[in-house]
This record gives structure tokens, C-alpha cells and sequence, in this order.
């Protein structure tokens, strides 16, 4: 019964997080029908990005209810629960890590994989957030939440708990395939040796601790940081291409 629950519980998650992604086509294209076809590219992006938003919180609030609703955890998350305090030194632990896992992984990235270091999904988002400030929301909070939910949560969760097999193999096999997913996601396929260091990093935290909330929080954390240092130096460096370089290097990794 509780695994009956829990698919329940998991596939309702990635629809609603699949509907989150795409309700801005049905947006756009009644606008764009209201209008009798007259195309304002600024006026659709604005109302897009504010459809995008209303998406997650939407998505967010009904996988909230099934979580009140639906409680069927993972055997691991029983065997490994700790304590509040033990989790928060996790988190703390968990975003250094990342850091320099990120940075770590992209010199590999660069100089091995000889791929280029700028991510054109880092500078899309933070493009779209320079011109609409209020799509930080996404970026910075509720972004973070349902790619957790969905990438941990569920699709590693899933694989890590179905293995019955060594442990150490069965969580390796399960963040690769979920951090795999997580970078065809992102549709930025020169840097998922980046996303399979997140992915790492990220499904660490949450087997150590049996929380998902421990990897969320460390999501939403990096992200916010990144938010504010592109924000706070994109006026003082006056060199875009030196400002490119020294963000990918630092915080090369940004969903």
C-alpha cells in the first residue's frame, strides 16, 4: 500500500512539475489570439514569465497537500533520518562541497573536456532576471524546490531505493542516471559533467541526512547566492567577458 501511495505521490510530482514547464505555451498563444495575432515580444515574455511563476506556485502548493496527504518514505530515509541539528551541519557541509565541486568540475570541463566554460543556460536565466527581476522567484526559490522534488526526491530516490544491491553501487548508479536526466533537462549537454557533480554532491546530503529538505535548501542557497553576486558585480565589472569567465569559474553550476 505505501509503495502504491508513494508512485502515486511521485508521478503526480513530475506531471505537475512537466505542467509548471510548459504552461506558458497555452498563455502565450491566447494572448497571442486576444491580440488577433499582433505580436508584442515584450509584453508575451512578461506574461509568460508571470504565467511560469503562478505554474510553480500552483505545482508547489498541490504537492504540498500530497505530501500532508500521502506519507510513504523510503526505507532509507527511515534508516538514515537525523536529527534537526545533524542535518543543518549537512547543509552547511553540503553547500561548501558543492562549491568546490563546481569549480573542480568545470576545470575539468575546460581544460580536459575542452569544452567551453560559459553556460548558455546560466546566461539565458540571468539574462531573462537582468531584464524581469521578478523571475528571481523561480531561479533563486521555487525553481530549486520542485527540481529537487523531482530529480532527488523521486527519480533518484526511486532508483537508490529499488537497488537491492551494495549501497555505495546503487547510489552511484542512481545519481548518474538522475543527474544524466537532470542535464538533458536543462538541454545543456557541454557541461553535465557539471550537473553529475551536483547531482553528487546533492544526493549525498539527502541519503546522509534522510531529508529532502537538506538538498533543497542547499539548492535554493547556491542559486540565491549566484543571483546576488551577477546583480551586485554587473555594474562594477566593466568587462562583460572577464565578468563571464569569473562567474562560470566560481559558480559554474547555476539551474
Amino acid at each position: 500500500m505505501n509503495q502504491k501511495a508513494r508512485w502515486i505521490k511521485h508521478i503526480s510530482i513530475i506531471v505537475l512539475y512537466i505542467m509548471a514547464q510548459l504552461i506558458v505555451l497555452p498563455v502565450a498563444l491566447v494572448y497571442m489570439i486576444m491580440n488577433q495575432g499582433q505580436v508584442d515580444e515584450e509584453a508575451v515574455t512578461r506574461i509568460s514569465l508571470i504565467a511560469n511563476i503562478i505554474g510553480f506556485i500552483i505545482a508547489l502548493i498541490v504537492i504540498g497537500i500530497l505530501f500532508i496527504k500521502i506519507k510513504a518514505p523510503f526505507d532509507f530515509e527511515i534508516k538514515y533520518r537525523q536529527p534537526w541539528l545533524v542535518s543543518l551541519g549537512w547543509l552547511v557541509f553540503g553547500v561548501v562541497f558543492a562549491y568546490i565541486t563546481q569549480i573542480i568540475t568545470s576545470i575539468i570541463n575546460t581544460q580536459v573536456l575542452k569544452n567551453p566554460m560559459q553556460s548558455e543556460n546560466t546566461m539565458e536565466i540571468m539574462e531573462i532576471a537582468f531584464q524581469y527581476p521578478f523571475f528571481i522567484l523561480i531561479v533563486a526559490i521555487l525553481g530549486p524546490i520542485l527540481e529537487e522534488l523531482v530529480f532527488r526526491k523521486v527519480l533518484f530516490g526511486e532508483i537508490f531505493n529499488a537497488l537491492k544491491i551494495n549501497k555505495y553501487v546503487a547510489f552511484t548508479i542512481a545519481f548518474l542516471i538522475s543527474g544524466f536526466i537532470f542535464a538533458i533537462a536543462h538541454m545543456d549537454f557541454t557541461h553535465i559533467i557539471i550537473y553529475l557533480g551536483m547531482s553528487f554532491v546533492f544526493s549525498l546530503i539527502y541519503v546522509m541526512t534522510g531529508r529532502i529538505i537538506v538538498p533543497i535548501i542547499a539548492h535554493a542557497l547556491m542559486n540565491t547566492i549566484v543571483v546576488i553576486l551577477q546583480f551586485t558585480f554587473k555594474d562594477t565589472i566593466k568587462d562583460l567577458e572577464q565578468f563571464q569567465e569569473l562567474s562560470n569559474l566560481i559558480f559554474y553550476f547555476f539551474i
